[in-house]
């Protein structure tokens, strides 16, 4: 029996329809937009496409996008000086500096100034802190992605049809692996999942026989950067595979971490690449714009 494919694309699809509307109800009542300000540090061309994907999302959906593409050659101080002048804007709810940075600079000092009402990808000092403690408000958007897809697996597993109608998922009794120990998503999963009352492992470059660590997971989130690390053979009858993994191999092919034509013939469900976390995580950013847009106007 094949797995169940995760849509990705469809259900991230459906929810930006669903935030065009709200937004349209706030505009109609005089609201102006909500705006969002994007920052890209150099010329690295993936970063761009990414950005490109989050504006065409944010303009779909009714939210005013700003894009600053900053030299890479700026210093610590002046990316400082930019940062804190840019966040004092009143008209501007949200803001991503996308990364990687440039090597020079520091990447957890720079996230550190990100104002936390304004940090959209959650990845502030005060964000993650407030994950990690499990009061969480801004959650980042790949995590976020992730733990969406795990819901719409088992609320597929369990035979309910609308993507918009399943609910969160308590995963009591549920045993997952994360792999990768990244802030940007490997330990924000760790910690979602954690609240949802998973045991979770989390497994790096370092864990020794990592096969004997997944065969028995019920729930496999891989973010290893590792092309097709994650065989048929590392994953249980019935398990549920998300892969963050995009990996370009030298024909130019995009795949996972998971080896995910080997996998549809033993999980019960898994996301493709492309086409499932990806999306994903651009909805949670518009979802998370919107967030605090409306707290700003108390809506």
């Amino acid at each position: 029996m094949s797995a169940l494919v995760l849509d990705g694309k469809k259900l991230s699809a459906m929810l930006l329809d669903n935030f065009r509307l709200e937004i349209q109800r706030y505009l109609a009542k005089g609201l102006r937009a909500p705006t969002l300000c994007m920052i890209l540090v150099g010329d690295h061309l993936p970063s761009k496409i990414y950005l490109a994907r989050k504006q065409k999302a944010a303009r779909y959906c009714g939210i005013i996008p700003f894009y600053e593409q900053l030299p890479a050659s700026i210093t610590q101080p002046e990316l400082s000086s930019f940062l804190k002048e840019i966040q004092q804007k009143e008209n501007l709810d949200g803001f991503i500096l996308q990364l990687p940075l440039p090597a020079h600079l520091n990447s957890r000092q720079t996230l550190d100034q990100l104002l936390p009402e304004k940090d959209i990808d959650g990845l502030s000092i005060v964000n993650q802190g407030k994950l990690a403690i499990g009061a969480p408000d801004i959650l980042p958007c790949t995590p976020a992605g992730v733990l969406k897809l795990i819901d719409l697996a088992y609320g597929l597993l369990r035979g309910e049809k609308n993507y918009l109608d399943i609910k969160e998922n308590d995963l009591s009794g549920k045993s997952a692996v994360v792999i990768g120990r990244s802030t940007l998503v490997g330990k924000p999963t760790a910690q979602l999942l954690l609240a949802r009352n998973a045991t979770v492992t989390i497994a790096h470059s370092h864990t020794a026989d990592l096969g004997k660590v997944l065969i028995d997971s019920d729930i496999i989130v891989a973010a290893a950067g590792s092309p097709r690390l994650i065989g048929a053979n590392f994953i249980k009858a019935g398990a549920i595979a998300i892969d963050v993994g995009i990996n370009k191999l030298s024909n130019g092919e995009i795949v996972g971490d998971v080896d995910y034509a080997s996998v549809l013939h033993n999980a019960a469900a898994v996301s493709p690449v492309p086409g499932g976390v990806g999306p994903m995580t651009v909805a949670m950013l518009i979802a998370n714009t919107l967030k605090l847009y409306k707290r700003k106007f108390s809506l």
